[in-house]
């Protein structure tokens, strides 16, 4: 009976250390990837390249210009703020503001005149909210490895962009071309902006980011008059035009009230 009894005894303990043996063999859990943190006051740069398209009218003499504009350069920066309402869902408010270096330039024939316009552009500003979602949270729709440090978000608010526009009546077509006559405008005309974005967090702080802004502007007429064969003729000129930006750039979050 005794030994009866020990043998079960040590069937139970070998059964036992075999269970504690295998748990050791099984693999370790996962370890969960920290939340990468968005939340914070930032500051930023960005440049790119801007595009143009609209068409710019002179009443006098009926000429119509195309201002589309193949590339310009701008660049500038941005000052934001990010609110990370859960871990995978951010809002946040931004403003812009870029210098702009791009020009448009036309000539048509009307008549037996020569018209030529021109419209520059000296910056553009932006004030915007924004709504985003993390990677993960895509990832874990696509089956991808996206993480949380990779934010794709959407913009949309106000724009204000410098705009200077100018129509010249030149010689008759054929003879040396010098100018008779000259109405120019300058002026900051409103609109609204909407784009969207990818950030990528490389350090807790630091953000690398591409985003494509579309900006449409209110219409500019400008009424002046000017002098031509010593006779003052009064004149409007017409500006309807839009902006397309893509632009790169970075960002770096203070984090000073969300214990970054």
């Amino acid at each position: 009976m005794k030994g009866l009894w020990g043998s079960s005894i040590a069937a139970l303990l070998v059964g036992v250390s075999s269970g504690a043996f295998a748990a050791d063999l099984r693999a370790p859990p996962a370890p969960v990837a920290p939340i990468y943190n968005w939340n914070g006051f930032y500051l930023g740069f960005n440049f790119g390249a801007a595009f143009s398209d609209g068409t710019l009218t002179d009443n006098f003499t009926g000429a119509s210009f195309s201002t589309n504009h193949d590339a310009g350069f701008i660049g500038g920066g941005q000052v934001g703020y990010n609110w990370q309402v859960t871990p995978n869902f951010i809002l946040g408010v931004e403003g812009t503001f870029d210098g702009a270096k791009f020009n448009d330039f036309a000539e048509v024939a009307v008549g037996n005149r020569v018209v030529s316009a021109e419209v520059k552009t000296d910056w553009i500003a932006t004030a915007a909210g924004r709504i985003g979602f993390t990677g993960n949270l895509l990832g874990n729709i696509l089956g991808s490895t996206l993480t949380n440090n990779t934010l794709f978000y959407a913009k949309g608010g106000g724009a204000w962009v410098e705009t200077r526009a100018t129509v010249t009546e030149l010689t008759t077509v054929g003879a040396p071309i010098v100018p008779l006559a000259s109405i120019s405008a300058s002026d900051t005309r409103s609109g609204w902006v909407a784009g969207a974005g990818i950030e990528y967090g490389v350090t807790p702080n630091f953000s690398v980011k591409v985003e494509y802004d579309h900006i449409g502007l209110d219409n500019f007429t400008h009424n002046g008059s000017f002098v031509l064969n010593n006779v003052v003729v009064n004149d409007s000129i017409t500006l309807s035009r839009n902006i397309n930006m893509v632009t790169v750039g970075g960002n770096y979050r203070f984090c000073w009230f969300a214990g970054c």
